[in-house]
Formats: structure tokens, C-alpha cells, sequence
């Protein structure tokens, strides 16, 4: 089979590889040109306001693909729409989808965001 040396040399490698450390990945920073009428600061605060609504539209589907799923466990079943998780009792409520889109269930039981 394999000689003693390439084994060793196997374990050498995997070794030192797992040693290594590799540098944080930063985000390259924008320059917003600047417009006329619109202050920098305010700008800054609708880019700020947009990565937030990302943030909380991704939460959004996290939570209601967490409620499926544990609906689809509990009841041996998928649910038809998100109300079936309403009154079932897995939300309280149906977070407002952003405009222009809808949540959708898909067929692993993930919950996405599609366009009306």
C-alpha cells in the first residue's frame, strides 16, 4: 500500500494547513455622489434605513421559514399559506411583506419573498 513517509506526509500537511490564519474579509467603502438638494446626511441615512430593511426582511424569512418548518414537524404536513400558521397558533401575526412582493412557501419548506 502507502509507505509510512507518504502517510506522514499527509498528517504534516493537514497540520500546518489548520494553523493558518486567514485575514477578516472588510467591505469595500462606497463614495456616495454627492446630490444636488440632498444633504450627505441624509444619504447616508437612506442607505442606512435600506441595509436595515434588508437586515429585517432577511430576519423576516428566517422566522417564518422556522414557523413552516416547525409546522410541517408538529403537523405531519405542510401548511397551505402562512395563515395556516396564524391560526394554528405558530404566529401571531402576518409580518407586512415589502411592497411590490409577497412571501411565498417553497418546496423545501423555505419561506421567499416573490414579486405581485
Amino acid at each position: 500500500m502507502h509507505s509510512p513517509a507518504v502517510f506522514a506526509f499527509c498528517c504534516l500537511v493537514v497540520v500546518t494547513g489548520c494553523g493558518r490564519k486567514t485575514e477578516p474579509v472588510v467591505p469595500a467603502t462606497v463614495e456616495t455622489p454627492a446630490v444636488p438638494g440632498i444633504s450627505p446626511t441624509a444619504t447616508a441615512s437612506a442607505t442606512a434605513a435600506a441595509e436595515s430593511g434588508a437586515d429585517t426582511t432577511a430576519s423576516t424569512l428566517l422566522q417564518l421559514t422556522q414557523a413552516v418548518r416547525r409546522f410541517g414537524v408538529e403537523q405531519q404536513r405542510a401548511p397551505t399559506t402562512l395563515d395556516d400558521l396564524v391560526k394554528a397558533g405558530y404566529l401571531s401575526s402576518l409580518p407586512p411583506a415589502p411592497p411590490g412582493k409577497a412571501f411565498v412557501i417553497g418546496k423545501n419548506l423555505e419561506v421567499t419573498l416573490a414579486g405581485r
